[in-house]
């Protein structure tokens, strides 16, 4: 009987420690699942948070685009800029010439009626004599 009540006591410890022991296993899982829990979100986290970075890279990306062909239109307005310029000197320097050219012509042009001025006279006093 005493063989029995040691076997049965041996039974009872073993019973208690696989209880314990299934206890600790339990309270280890559930502090695992806790951990696999806050691992999920922080990967969901990590996800969104990448999607949001590529989603602004994409838009960086368009923004770079955009700002060099505003750069180029940029450029293009200045070389039209100093083109215009450019045309506008020639076109006053032009405008130099044809006013000086007037003048000559104008002044010229005072010469003859002098000129004929004075050839009437004489051609009036010829034909009264």
């Amino acid at each position: 009987m005493e063989a029995k009540c040691s076997a049965l006591d041996t039974a009872v410890s073993r019973a208690t420690d696989a209880e314990t022991s299934a206890a600790e296993a339990q309270a280890e899982v559930g502090s695992l699942q806790e951990k696999l829990a806050c691992a999920k979100q922080l990967l969901m986290r990590a996800r969104k948070d990448a999607n949001e970075a590529e989603k602004k890279a994409d838009r960086v990306n368009e923004v770079e685009k955009e700002l060099e062909g505003v750069k180029e239109e940029l450029e293009a307005a200045k070389r039209n800029i100093l083109q215009a310029a450019q045309e506008k000197m020639a076109l006053e320097r032009e405008l130099v010439e044809v006013k000086e050219e007037k003048e000559r012509i104008e002044a010229r042009v005072s010469v003859l009626q002098k000129q004929f001025e004075s050839y009437k006279v004489k051609a009036s006093a010829w034909l009264y004599f």
